[in-house]
């Protein structure tokens, strides 16, 4: 999982501004199987340009089966209304 999402926008695609951050709250040492979502909900404005940025844990902990090794993050779906 990763450490947390943030959510921006900007008009211009050069000025960004953050609207929204999730924090993880599922523990690194959590072995289950399953989907985790990380929701970053904030107000209707508008905007022309959208980033997600996503901070994964950089090194797989103690215990992991990649322990020590990089860590990886895989999206399966954004979804902006």
């Amino acid at each position: 999982m990763p450490q947390f999402l943030e959510a921006k926008i900007s008009q211009d695609g050069t000025n960004w501004k953050t609207v929204s951050k999730a924090l993880n709250e599922v523990p690194v040492t959590d072995e289950s199987v399953g989907i985790h979502r990380l929701t970053a909900g904030f107000a209707t404005q508008q905007a022309r340009y959208v980033k997600v940025f996503v901070k994964n844990l950089g090194e797989c902990p103690e215990g992991h089966p990649g322990a020590g090794g990089k860590s990886w993050l895989f999206t399966d779906e954004v979804i902006v209304r």
